[in-house]
Parts: structure tokens; sequence; C-alpha cells
């Protein structure tokens, strides 16, 4: 063959045949075509520019990001069951505390006074039912200010709106299976239509704002602390 007849052939690319822009060019380069960015590499570099990077340089970084992409998601967006098991500890917790002050339904394993009771129905069942239903699951809202984080706050203002109604209803039938309402005796108790509504509603209507107020004051804090610290 002829040297006039030889295929035209591509330069080859050398590394080393490109001008010094910068002291660690050609580091950032062999980097760069491992898959890094440019200017990103110099935490991976050793003293010696031409060393390579390990070969999980690439897999190490990715399982890193998911693992912290997924726990922030957990943490920005927690589920409704999540924050429904948390809630049920914390609600539990709060039910004692309340037969404590003011029995329900019948219910008084601590054998708390009757005079709350006394004191509401005089104006009917609807204020003693308003009365015991935003107590017993007020101070459950009360409570998860402490134990749970306003993002599963908002799931219980937004899309687990139905917790605290499940909670409430939940609630009603424990207590009057505690209580035995269907023999109950005592005067102070009447299983009527207008206390049990009057009371689920309450209880639901005082979780809800306990729970939106908490979250308001948490967030009117901490936009004044922002604003303070950049002034």
């Amino acid at each position: 063959m002829k040297k006039n007849d030889r295929k035209p052939t591509l330069p080859e690319f050398h590394s080393n045949s490109l001008p010094s822009f910068h002291p660690n060019f050609k580091a950032e380069l062999k980097i760069f075509m491992k898959g890094a960015p440019l200017g990103e590499s110099s935490s991976y570099r050793s003293s010696d520019s031409r060393s390579e990077p390990p070969n999980d340089f690439v897999q190490v970084p990715y399982l890193l990001k998911e693992s912290v992409r997924t726990q922030i998601h957990a943490k920005l967006s927690p589920s409704a069951v999540t924050t429904l098991r948390k809630l049920t500890f914390t609600h539990a917790a709060s039910s004692l505390i309340t037969l404590l002050i003011c029995p329900q339904f019948g219910a008084n394993p601590f054998h708390a006074g009757d005079q709350w009771i006394s004191f509401f129905m005089q104006f009917g069942d609807w204020a003693c039912g308003i009365a015991c239903g935003s107590l017993y699951l007020g101070a459950t809202a009360l409570l998860s200010l402490l134990t749970t984080s306003p993002e599963e706050r908002r799931v219980c203002l937004g899309k687990g709106f139905w917790i605290y109604p499940a909670l409430s209803a939940v609630s009603i039938g424990l207590l009057m299976l505690l209580g035995k309402i269907d023999s109950i005796r005592s005067s102070h108790v009447h299983l009527s239509l207008t206390f049990v509504s009057s009371w689920w509603v309450a209880a639901v209507l005082a979780a809800i704002l306990i729970s939106w107020m908490g979250n308001f004051v948490r967030a009117s804090h901490s936009l004044r602390r922002r604003h303070s610290s950049v002034s």
C-alpha cells in the first residue's frame, strides 16, 4: 500500500497532550472521565495528582445519597400509619391522666369525684359531653406537642385527617366497655345520643385546634428567630 493510500484516522487523544490550564487539570480530567463532576475531586485525590480514584468511587456516593434521601423523606413526610402508632401511645398515657380528674362514660378506675359531672350536667347532656370530650382528646393533642414532630401533626391535619375521629370513636367504645354503660346505675351519667355525639364532636375539634395552634406557635417562633438572626 502506498503511503498516500492510507485511510485518514482521527488523532489519538492523550491527556498528557493537553495544555495545563490549571495545576490539577489532568487529575480533574481523569476523575471526571470516571464519573465525578469537575471541581469535586479534591476530596478524593491523594497527595499524588496522578493517583486514580478507588474502584467504588461512583457507587458509594450514590448509596449514601439514596439513604439520606430516604431518611429525609420519612422525616418530612411521615406516613399516617406511623403517626397513628405514635399517637396511640400518647393517647394511652393522656387517658390515664384525664381519668384521674374526670370519669368518662362511667369509667372511673381511679375513683375520681363526680363533682365535674354534676356541675356540667345541670346545663344538659350536650354541655357534659362537650366538656368531657374536649378534655379527654384535647389532653392527647396537648401531650402530642411534646411527643410528635410538627410534620406528624401536619399529617393529622392533612392526609391523616381521619386519625383524631378514629381515636375518638375507638375511645368511646372502649370507655363504654370499661364503664359497663349498659348496666350503670349512676344518676350522673346518661347515655343519650346528644351526649355521645357532642362528646365525639368536641373531642375531635379540640384535638384539631390544639394541634393547629401548636404548629402555628412553633412556625411563628421559628420565623421570628430567623428574622432576628438575619438582622
